[in-house]
């Protein structure tokens, strides 16, 4: 082989060589980066959970807490503006402020389970069917402590009729006594927070993803 031959000859191994060197590189790179996409992900899907969890345990403890509220037994009758005072009776007024009363604290109840509506969406979401019915059961015991509420307020109302009070309080004597919250035998609490304990060991372990 002349040294024409020969150089050639190597410039096309050198070639060969740096040919193949990019393509392991390339290779290399493209490994590395799907692996470092993979870890992004990971810890973009376990911050995800964190955060949507630590924020409806949040919104769950404000629940909790507005329905303790609307249970406070020490009640102060709200203030009613003085044209809706006109014209009214004493008990007409007191019946007033005692529902404003607790028409101001329900609200606080309405205010935190919008609040939490778009986060329970999301749970489904991210965690499939079970996360779709974790707080029907609290729920369900709001629904119970409105209707009670209802009731109560119906029964007290001096412009309805005395068949219509009745009735009202007939519906309550019929159904748990869970108006007002009691530092013992309160089996409302009790059911509320079982079932908040059920959930919450839900959101915890979903913390820890």
């Amino acid at each position: 082989m002349d040294t024409i031959e020969w150089l050639i000859s190597k410039k096309e191994l050198i070639l060969l060589f740096k040919e193949i060197v990019l393509t392991i590189s390339g290779a290399l790179a493209a490994y590395v980066a799907v692996q470092g996409l993979g870890a992004w992900r990971r810890q973009l899907r376990g911050k995800s959970n964190h955060d949507l969890a630590r924020n409806i345990l949040i919104k769950l403890y404000k629940y909790q807490e507005a329905i303790s509220g609307v249970r406070n037994p020490f009640l102060i009758n709200s203030d009613i503006p003085e044209n809706e005072r006109q014209d009214k009776t004493p008990s007409q007024i007191q019946y007033l402020q005692y529902k404003k009363a607790y028409m101001e604290r329900w609200g606080r109840v309405s205010e935190v389970r919008a609040e939490l509506h778009p986060d329970l969406l999301e749970a489904v979401v991210l965690w499939g069917s079970k996360a779709k019915n974790i707080c029907k059961p609290l729920f369900r015991l709001e629904t119970e402590l409105l209707i009670t509420l209802r009731n109560d307020i119906r029964m007290r109302n001096p412009d309805s009729s005395q068949e219509e009070r009745d009735a009202a309080a007939k519906l309550n004597k019929n159904r748990r006594d869970i108006l007002h919250e009691t530092d013992e035998n309160d089996p409302f609490k009790e059911d509320f927070n079982r079932e908040l304990e059920k959930i919450e060991l839900f959101l915890r372990e979903r913390l820890s993803l």
